[in-house]
């Protein structure tokens, strides 16, 4: 659309004009409006789910690792002397530790659940950041002989341990090489003392126990067997590192970032954005609608203008354009005054934190919140097509209403 300097100035003059009737002066007001609230109202919501999505981020830090490896295929692989030298000999690895990770029965006095047993060497402090999250004693998993289970603060208040006491955890895992049956006969019973309590994460607290590799092999009955490799890679390497083990390992592993160990939870809150966002992009479409009415009925009142205009040699072309102009004039204004205050309400947010979440027991107090740049390209690019869409139909009315108006 060619908009030359006339143009511009009658699109202006209707858009700002008070000499109308007052409905449609009104009218005017609430497309304005309702375009504005609802692009608003867009961008906090994903706003919201962005800052959701940071949070989950954050707190998976705090116990995945910056690479995993894991069997493409069943639950365990064979970690031998040629599979160990190759991971060690990969450029970029910090350090690595070996996982082996089930489901067992914890018994302490009168208590019991099931738990996530994980195994894993003598340093995993240095691979997670399990250490920095101790709520009761040390990150220590064995010292001398003695063997130490980390438990986490979920399951210390399912069991009701009592710290300091010298009894043992008992841990109950199905004899693997032998005929499965429901006495305890046919069980693996392991007894181990608990040096600590970490806090890192709701469902992480609630299930996992963490113990010394050996104990673990001895409990489930492995031998090279491992669940896992978890790996720390060097400062900044680990983008380089992943593609570089998937070569030297092959397509019998699967090598995953933190982001991909927790794929299904992160596409979930994707999926919900994406939702939310078409949902909020109807109300948005029918805010638009304000724009058509609106410029249907100045079309009608400005009949006389635009005739005069014709007779004075103005093209279709012409009054097309400056209905056109005009139904941008109000969207995109619209639209970004719902930007600027919108982003002023995350800024507010982000820095007071003056909307809580309201549940005592949540991770964060307020509601966490990122504007992103890619989120206000896309709210203002559909603005940008409902109004030219919504705007065409009524300004090519007014570029044809001149013949209506001679016959």
């Amino acid at each position: 659309m060619k908009v030359n300097a006339t143009t511009w100035l009658i699109a202006r003059r209707y858009f700002r004009s008070r000499k109308r009737q007052k409905f449609i002066n009104r009218m005017t007001t609430l497309a304005w409006l309702g375009v504005g609230v609802s692009t608003m109202a867009m961008l906090l919501v994903l706003s919201v789910f962005n800052g959701l999505e940071d949070l989950l981020r954050q707190q998976f830090s705090k116990f995945n690792p910056d690479l995993k490896v894991l069997p493409a295929q069943g639950k365990t692989f064979l970690l031998n002397d040629s599979l160990r030298q190759k991971i060690k000999q990969t450029d970029g690895i910090d350090t690595f530790s070996e996982v082996i990770e089930d489901e067992a029965v914890v018994r302490y006095h009168e208590k019991q659940m099931v738990a996530r047993i994980k195994g894993v060497s003598h340093n995993y402090g240095e691979v997670s950041e399990y250490p920095k999250h101790m709520v009761a004693g040390r990150f220590v998993l064995q010292e001398d002989d003695y063997y130490f289970a980390i438990i986490g603060y979920g399951v210390y208040r399912t069991l009701s341990y009592a710290w300091g006491d010298i009894n043992p955890l008992e841990i109950w895992y199905p004899n693997r090489k032998g005929k499965i049956t429901l006495t305890e006969r046919d069980l693996q019973k392991g007894l181990i003392q608990v040096g600590g309590i970490f806090e890192v994460e709701f469902e992480q607290d609630a299930r996992y126990i963490l113990v010394p590799l050996p104990f673990a092999q001895a409990l489930m009955q492995y031998e090279q067997e491992r669940s896992a490799l978890e790996i720390k890679a060097k400062q900044g390497k680990v983008a380089a590192l992943k593609t570089q083990l998937k070569k030297r390992l092959g397509d019998a592993f699967l090598v995953l970032d933190r982001e991909e160990q927790q794929a299904d939870i992160l596409r979930a809150i994707r999926t919900e954005k994406l939702f939310a966002g078409l949902a909020l992009g109807v109300i948005l479409l029918i805010a638009a609608l304000n724009i058509f009415y609106t410029l249907s009925m100045v079309v009608i009142e400005k009949s006389k203008d635009i005739s005069i205009l014709c007779s004075m040699g103005a093209p279709e072309r012409f009054i097309r354009h400056v209905f056109l102009l005009q139904g941008a004039m109000i969207g995109l204004s619209g639209a970004l005054s719902g930007i600027l205050l919108g982003s002023f309400i995350v800024w507010l947010q982000e820095r007071y934190g003056f909307i809580k979440m309201g549940v005592v027991s949540s991770i964060v107090e307020a509601y966490p919140v990122r504007l992103a740049w890619q989120d206000v390209c896309t709210v203002g690019l559909c603005m940008i097509l409902l109004t030219i869409v919504l705007s065409y139909i009524p300004a090519q009315k007014a570029a044809r209403s001149f013949r209506i108006e001679r016959l």
